[in-house]
């Protein structure tokens, strides 16, 4: 029985190889290939190690600015690293980046992003500054509403595009399992445990993790505060879902008939962006991780791979943390 299952697993591991060779084969490039990953330091350069720059992602500037902020930004980004495809292609192949139906798919996709993403600067600025000084529950119920907006304003924007746009084509943006066997991934997360468990030793790891440290009236040790923080913790993890729907299922399955697994590359330098903020190796990584899961996605149309790696290593991340700084205390 053991030995089935291995040969189980091993046959949907050759699966997930199989799409990576065929994205290979059919649309990568090895020049537009560099260009990303150069593309990609650049951005991490100026983010992290600039000293002009480094700090522009989280000034107070943005505070009354930041959907228009991050528009420019995710914009920018994403037109830079699909319009670098007209350079290493030939025309045939970048001609949708002519069809005005992309940018705008593009572009309402991005909104939705920053308008999600914009919300924790109001909630830092406006908010969170008189929290401190409200009881643990208070806290906690300011912090779950909050969690339950970024994810509402993720979730039904995309819902209702996909209902008159998508609906009658594929269910909601990787909402469908299909032939993807999920053993693989379950793999993938039990080999990343480790890892974690080592990155969790660092003391940047654990000035961003856990991140319930950020209720600032509730003690992490406390019995008494232990449902405030699993409740924060449920609405943290289920927030990946919503980050996969976006980036793994409308960023890639919206434009299936609008540059097909051309937009993989761009979308995994947007979803790099989105890590601005948390530690350089989680930023770096999400490049790769992003490109992979973008691939699986687009040849699966499933998402669930990713949302059972995504879950499972930011609970991992968390528990690390928690199970760290236990000893350290």
């Amino acid at each position: 029985m053991y030995y089935s299952r291995f040969l189980a697993a091993s046959g949907s591991v050759k699966q997930i190889f199989g799409y990576i060779r065929t994205f290979y084969k059919a649309e990568f490039k090895g020049s537009y290939g560099l260009f990303i990953l150069l593309f990609g330091l650049l951005l991490l350069y100026l983010n992290y190690f600039h000293p002009d720059t480094k700090k522009l992602h989280s000034t107070l500037r943005w505070k009354d600015t930041a959907v228009l902020y991050y528009f420019c930004l995710y914009t920018g980004v994403f037109a830079l690293a699909a319009m670098g495809q007209r350079f290493f292609y030939p025309k045939k192949q970048w001609a949708f980046l002519k069809d005005h139906r992309f940018w705008l798919v593009a572009a309402f996709g991005i909104l939705v992003w920053s308008c999600r993403n914009s919300l924790i600067y109001y909630y830092t600025y406006y908010i969170a500054q008189d929290l401190p000084q409200v009881t643990a529950r208070e806290q906690t119920i300011f912090r779950d509403l909050f969690a339950l907006l970024k994810f509402t304003l993720g979730f039904v924007p995309l819902f209702i595009f996909w209902w008159f746009k998508d609906r009658k084509e594929q269910p909601l943006y990787g909402m469908y399992k299909g032939s993807l066997d999920l053993r693989p991934y379950l793999i993938m997360l039990a080999v990343m445990v480790p890892v974690i468990a080592i990155a969790s030793q660092d003391a940047g790891f654990l000035r961003k993790y856990p991140r319930s440290q950020v209720m600032r009236a509730i003690e992490l040790f406390n019995p008494e505060h232990a449902g405030y923080i699993l409740s924060y913790e449920t609405l943290y993890i289920l927030d990946f879902y919503v980050i996969e729907l976006f980036f793994r299922g409308f960023m890639i399955l919206a434009f299936v008939k609008l540059g097909g697994p051309k937009v993989i590359l761009p979308v995994a330098v947007f979803y790099c962006v989105l890590h601005f903020g948390k530690p350089f190796g989680e930023a770096l990584s999400s490049l790769f991780g992003g490109t992979l899961l973008g691939i699986i996605t687009y040849y699966s149309r499933s998402i669930w791979g990713g949302i059972i790696v995504h879950m499972g290593i930011a609970l991992a991340m968390e528990l690390c943390a928690y199970i760290t700084l236990y000893y350290l205390s």
